[in-house]
């Protein structure tokens, strides 16, 4: 009944969707400048339609998983159809932010995305934070809005329309903002877009989400696990507590279970004293007076309150304790007390993003899988790249590794975690090196070491033992299909088609420039002059003056397919590095962020000039580089290495000298064994097996032991 009622809509949307298409399919959104794609909309009198992220099924959920359960009618609406503007009511015209920006604002819908929003909310607490994630900060006209996020180690930009999954006629289904500001809404369907499709959003981490949100030292600290347990019963994790609340990083606590109240109501306030399962609440004070630790804690949708010791009708609060904590009870913005004790008992883990203002560098690397030139039938699986740090006076650096996240679309079942680390050594006088730290190999998104480094010259080694390279019993290992029944590439093919992308946009540009497409070509043993780049590729697909954008690339591969058949685009895949059922078998792609109190610039040609940079390209001045410094295969067709080989250095601008300084370089691998410092080499190949024993290699937890399954919150 439904469908048949909303019939005329739906096929409106439908005839709009396929002009869009058509108009649009050429223009690289995502690589131009906000004002030019305005500009562009303008002059053609339309409105955008994300051709990367359409108002239909296909942004909803992938086509690899099942939806039987999803049964409700999505009626994609712009802010103008379901927004009421009534002054009287407080409700003004529709706008990206009113006054102010509360965690308040925000309205849980039916995804089950709370970890999201749980981490949206925390940000909140400091609009700023969520001011800078947008680049359209005004209501636009042309249904255009572009934001900010930091994907898998790497900011990025994304634009999305103003086309949100409503009920028939109705509001949003999933978050929304209370009143008419649309940030909510904006910054939840950009994040879909990024993994794919909105139901990737189900069920997560909080302390995930704000490392996406904020691009800052990220972690969690289970509660129940063996190294945690310790520092609660010694009281040094209430210490370390206080030492981050004095930092003024971002705190939350997360509960265990899943949080069902988001679809099904609110639930019973009686259970658990008011407390949700799989719910994140900001953890906004921490203090102490006598023996008492108390904590204050904030949920943003102030439905649930504590029922506890310490809460808002406790007994315990004296005169004396008021006056020294000074707590604010009775009020309204779903803020509470507790003690340290019940916060230990009642959640699962804390999660701690530590935002300042850090300087920082992201650095795109490439694990590789290659043969030993000595004995061909042993193959390791090693950084291309290792990474050569001089700093002249002590400096605390957080050194973290990024993979592609398993949420996004198409990556769990075919690029799986590589179990990942990091290698910190120094250089010695005596030309060896010795072992600073590093940080045990994990299956997780990212791994990150905090150091203090006294002067001197460093070497920084991403580190895998490749064995997620090879699959496993439980992955598909026959072909996939790579086309639909109506001839459009599948969701499996387009995910590769990305990753391939990633793989060659070794500078973070968004876009493939000659130098690398022509990288590209060669892994196909094929050919490509400069003339018939410009003719063939960029006037065809949507490119800048300078490069094909990702959109480009995925339509140029969907124009190949049809060409030239799937048993061709099958042996292109195998050349690239991919079996036929689509698993990427010798290579991944990693980025190195290095974060420091102290400023970082790149310099690359031409010393005298400072970082390349563009207005809606947030990180692009992190990882600048002479064209020509590349000009080499991709690496998965990685043969004989090639001479070791400095990229120009970062290092502060001479306003800065003041400052404590940092340089870094980034090195070919030495080949091996023949060439290179025989230590590094040794620590590449054997992972440091040696300095710690409790680690086995090569050896993957079950998905019962994964944390993932602990908690989604």
């Amino acid at each position: 009944m439904q469908e048949k009622f909303l019939s005329s809509h739906l096929t409106d949307l439908e005839k709009k969707v396929s002009n869009a298409t058509m108009i649009l399919r050429k223009t690289p959104f995502s690589i131009m400048s906000v004002a030019d794609v305005n500009k562009y909309l303008v002059a053609n009198g339309i409105s955008l339609i994300d051709c990367e992220f359409l108002p239909n099924d296909s942004s909803l959920f992938s086509s690899m998983v099942d939806t039987s359960n999803f049964d409700t009618v999505i009626h994609w609406r712009r802010p103008e159809d379901f927004m009421v503007v009534d002054e009287a009511r407080g409700l003004r015209k529709p706008t990206v932010f009113y006054d102010t920006i509360d965690p308040s604002d925000l309205k849980q819908g039916v995804l089950g995305d709370p970890w999201f929003t749980c981490a949206l909310a925390t940000i909140a607490e400091r609009p700023s934070l969520v001011e800078r994630l947008f680049i359209t900060k005004e209501f636009s006209q042309t249904g255009a809005y572009r934001v900010k996020l930091c994907k898998n180690g790497e900011w990025v930009t994304v634009t999305v329309d103003d086309y949100f999954p409503c009920f028939p006629l109705g509001i949003p289904i999933f978050s929304r903002n209370h009143g008419n500001e649309l940030w909510g809404l904006i910054l939840e369907k950009a994040y879909a877009k990024v993994h794919g499709n909105y139901f990737s959003l189900r069920g997560g981490f909080a302390h995930e989400a704000l490392l996406d949100l904020t691009g800052c030292p990220t972690f969690s600290l289970v509660f129940d696990d063996d190294d945690v347990k310790p520092r609660v019963d010694n009281n040094s994790l209430w210490d370390e507590l206080r030492s981050f609340e004095e930092e003024g990083y971002l705190l939350s606590v997360s509960t265990p279970g899943e949080d069902r109240w988001a679809d099904q109501g609110w639930g019973d306030e009686e259970e658990n004293n008011g407390l949700a399962p799989g719910h994140s609440y900001a953890l906004l004070h921490v203090k102490e007076f006598k023996t008492h630790k108390l904590v204050c804690l904030r949920n943003p949708w102030g439905s649930f309150e504590w029922k506890g010791d310490w809460g808002e009708k406790s007994l315990l609060w004296t005169d004396e304790i008021k006056q020294a904590v000074k707590p604010q009870l009775g009020g309204e913005d779903g803020s509470w007390w507790m003690s340290f004790d019940d916060l230990v008992r009642n959640f699962y883990c804390l999660n701690v993003c530590k935002v300042r203002n850090w300087d920082e560098v992201r650095i795109k690397g490439k694990f590789i899988k290659i043969q030993e030139i000595d004995d061909p039938n042993i193959e390791i699986t090693l950084s291309k790249w290792y990474y050569s740090l001089e700093i002249v006076e002590k400096t605390k650096v957080v050194l973290s590794l990024h993979q592609e996240d398993e949420r996004v679309a198409g990556v769990a079942v075919s690029r799986p975690y590589l179990d990942i680390s990091i290698a910190v050594l120094k250089r010695l006088n005596n030309n060896s090196v010795e072992l600073v730290d590093f940080i045990d190999f994990k299956f997780e998104r990212q791994v990150h070491l905090e150091l203090e480094l006294d002067s001197g010259s460093y070497i920084v080694l991403p580190r895998t033992t490749g064995c997620a390279l090879k699959k496993t019993s439980d992955i598909t290992t026959g072909a996939v299909p790579l086309v639909d029944r109506m001839g459009n590439i599948t969701d499996a093919l387009r995910s590769t088609i990305i990753d391939v992308f990633r793989k060659f946009d070794m500078l973070l540009n968004r876009e493939l420039g000659f130098v690398e497409f022509k990288g590209f070509y060669e892994c196909l043993n094929k050919s490509v002059s400069e003339d018939e780049f410009r003719k063939d590729i960029l006037k065809n697909y949507a490119s800048s003056a300078k490069g094909i954008s990702q959109m480009g690339f995925v339509n140029f591969w969907q124009d190949k397919v049809r060409q030239l058949g799937e048993e061709a685009i099958y042996g292109w895949l195998e050349n690239l590095g991919y079996d036929r059922s689509l698993y990427s078998i010798r290579s991944r792609c990693f980025l190195l962020n290095i974060h420091r109190c102290a400023s970082l610039t790149q310099h690359a040609g031409n010393r005298g000039h400072g970082p390349r940079r563009h207005p809606d390209r947030p990180g692009q001045q992190s990882q600048r580089a002479d064209h020509r410094a590349l000009r080499q295969r991709d690496g998965d067709q990685a043969g004989q290495p090639g001479r070791p080989r400095a990229l120009p250095p970062l290092e502060v601008p001479a306003a800065d000298q003041n400052r404590p300084r940092l340089l870094l370089r980034r090195h070919e691998r030495p080949e091996l064994p023949r060439r290179g410092h025989p230590q590094l080499l040794r620590l590449q190949r054997n992972g440091l097996q040696h300095q710690n024993p409790r680690h086995q290699e090569g050896t993957r937890p079950s998905p019962s032991a994964s944390s993932r399954n602990k908690s989604s919150s």
